[in-house]
């Protein structure tokens, strides 16, 4: 094995890895890090994810009497029905050139030029992740692009479930809108999600536009106070319901296209505390032992010997509690 190919394993060893990664610290990203935080993210030992493992929907019961048997309350099927998440895999290579010159770099330089690698490839994962999610939660459903005998041809397609809309009466962007036309459909998107058990704590997200009506509507309306509006930074709160903006986007792999994270006239509410899951599945990957992990990486020497390799992969799948989000398209 080339003494090269060895240095470069070795700085990836998978303790070392860990080292690097945390000393870059966190990625942030709005919808994984809102939907999903680090209480709600699990590893998934096994390549497949049984669909009896995924949280239902949730009510009260009645009570049971005493020494009496008790109640089943989750669904009683003999289904083995499982989801088969597919990884993100990329790769950055290490040229002739950066070949050349590892022989003149002391480790410092070396371990600095693989963590340049791993940081790049970890911010492509987190950002498809990211652009994952937010389909996810704004559709109840993936159907995101898969790259099959390395064209762009396949499609990862999975329905969570169907996001409710509510109705709006009038638009925040309308003539004659009020405060109070705005705070209803924040307060019937609240209560639609506390239907589903949920919604002691819920959260608004806005597009551009259903965002910018907000802001004006409050800005430019005569507020005697009974309904207390106040405009912060990429944020308003009425009545308590703070309504955040997003305005991100991410890019379509397959077109190219810039697909905001959330539709410019719509605001989402979602409950805080409901089950949001991003599962993390064991990889496809002899050298990783098969774990489960978010983020993974390896060296590999090509075929021709004038490159290697860094290869990272992850498996996530972000799973929208949908029972617990609703909608509304609040301007034009």
């Amino acid at each position: 094995m080339p003494p090269i190919l060895i240095s470069v394993q070795s700085i990836l060893g998978f303790e070392n890895q860990q080292k690097i990664i945390k000393r870059f610290g966190d990625l942030k990203t709005t919808v994984v890090d809102g939907f999903f935080p680090a209480e709600k993210r699990r590893n998934n030992p096994s390549p497949l994810i049984k669909l009896n493992e995924l949280y239902a929907p949730v009510k009260a019961v009645a009570l049971s009497r005493r020494g009496d048997e008790p109640q089943r309350i989750d669904k009683e099927t003999m289904s083995g029905e499982a989801i088969e998440p597919f990884p993100i895999n990329v790769y950055r290579s290490m040229t002739g050139a950066d070949l050349n010159n590892w022989r003149i770099w002391d480790g410092k330089g070396r371990e600095g030029f693989i963590a340049r690698q791993l940081d790049l490839n970890r911010h492509t994962i987190r950002l498809t992740t990211e652009a994952m999610s937010a389909q996810a939660i704004t559709t109840g459903a993936l159907d995101y692009p898969v790259v099959v005998d390395g064209a762009l041809t396949g499609s990862y397609q999975f329905t969570f479930g169907s996001i409710t809309a509510v109705s709006v009466t009038t638009l925040w962007s309308a003539a004659g809108a009020k405060l109070a036309d705005a705070l209803k459909p924040l307060v019937d998107i609240r209560k639609q999600i506390q239907l589903s058990g949920y919604g002691s704590s819920v959260k608004f997200m806005a597009g551009e536009k259903a965002f910018y009506a907000l802001v004006n509507l409050v800005t430019s309306l005569s507020n005697d106070n009974r309904i207390p509006a106040k405009v912060e930074e990429n944020t308003v709160n009425i009545a308590g319901n703070v309504v955040r903006l997003v305005s991100e986007t991410y890019t379509n792999p397959v077109s190219g296209a810039v697909v905001k994270k959330v539709p410019d006239t719509a605001v989402y509410g979602y409950a805080e505390d409901a089950p949001h899951e991003l599962i993390y599945s064991s990889l496809d990957n002899i050298d990783s032992n098969f774990i489960a992990a978010p983020f993974w990486s390896k060296a590999v020497k090509t075929e021709s010997g004038n490159a290697i390799k860094i290869i990272s992969e992850s498996k996530p799948l972000p799973v929208p509690y949908t029972h617990a989000i609703a909608k509304a398209t609040v301007a034009s």
